[in-house]
């Protein structure tokens, strides 16, 4: 088992030193050149700055997730590579970050991203089944937890005018002085419970890598696991494509308004 685990963490590692030198620098360049277009949307609307902290902590809490409940069903690989971190450097996906900055300077509606998948070795789990269950929904399970927390927190610490009139300022584009402290927390968890609902509804579509393709997995049969597998190459275009043609925003939004009308019931 060990020798099989060294073996594992080998592959890891060599993956991920073999992204060419030059693809790195183009994608540094892309980066920067996407940086100095949000600028001037920062200055405008800054914002933009809590939406992308409360994204952050969004998807990072994600992925820890992901790696921790494996940890704690066996499979230590998350925590030998250093993933059960906040460390933002640790996390990143370059596709993950560039979508949603690219979201973001188009002015979209709709924002999401994701971070680099928690290097996890299922074959480490002690129950395979409740292992590979418990780890694809950890991640999503957060996300909720979150959101059911930021609520709880608006609920008890904020008027429902400060609510509804930093809501209503998001609806029709307008800026909001997070320098007023209670405004930009206030700000900080209405992001956050966007930001984590719609990270785990998009979560929940069962395409690889996504964790409902890994949820799906633990209840088909042979066949169904042997599709989903084939699928997994692919699936990361598919996804993109998707978002291209906003078909995922067409899945998410409706069931995404009808918890926010419950969740604004509920304050």
């Amino acid at each position: 088992m060990k020798s099989k685990f060294n073996e594992y963490v080998y592959k890891f590692r060599q993956m991920n030193r073999n992204i060419s030198p030059i693809a790195k620098y183009v994608y540094g360049g892309l980066i920067i050149l996407i940086f100095i277009a949000l600028f001037k949307k920062v200055i405008l609307n800054p914002g933009i700055i809590i939406m992308i902290i409360a994204m952050y902590f969004a998807i990072v809490l994600h992925e820890v997730a992901h790696g921790y409940v494996a940890f704690l069903n066996g499979d230590p690989t998350a925590k030998i590579f250093g993933r059960l971190t906040l460390n933002p450097v640790k996390h990143i996906d370059p596709i993950g970050i560039t979508i949603p900055m690219i979201l973001i300077f188009m002015g979209s509606p709709f924002v999401i991203g994701w971070a680099k998948p928690v290097p996890i070795n299922y074959s480490m789990l002690k129950n395979k089944k409740i292992g590979l269950f418990t780890v694809a929904i950890a991640g999503v399970t957060v996300n909720f937890i979150n959101v059911i927390i930021s609520t709880l927190i608006l609920k008890i610490f904020f008027s429902q005018q400060v609510i509804y009139s930093i809501y209503i300022s998001l609806m029709q584009g307008m800026s909001i002085n997070i320098f007023n402290i209670q405004n930009g927390l206030a700000l900080f968890f209405i992001y956050f419970i966007f930001i984590n609902m719609a990270l785990g509804i998009f979560n929940l579509i069962p395409i690889p890598p996504l964790d409902g393709s890994r949820i799906l997995e633990v209840f088909v049969n042979k066949k169904g696991k042997q599709l989903l597998n084939s699928m997994e190459k692919y699936g990361m275009i598919i996804l993109v494509v998707l978002l291209y043609l906003n078909v995922i925003q067409m899945i998410i939004e409706p069931i995404f308004n009808f918890f926010l009308k419950i969740i604004f019931s509920i304050l």
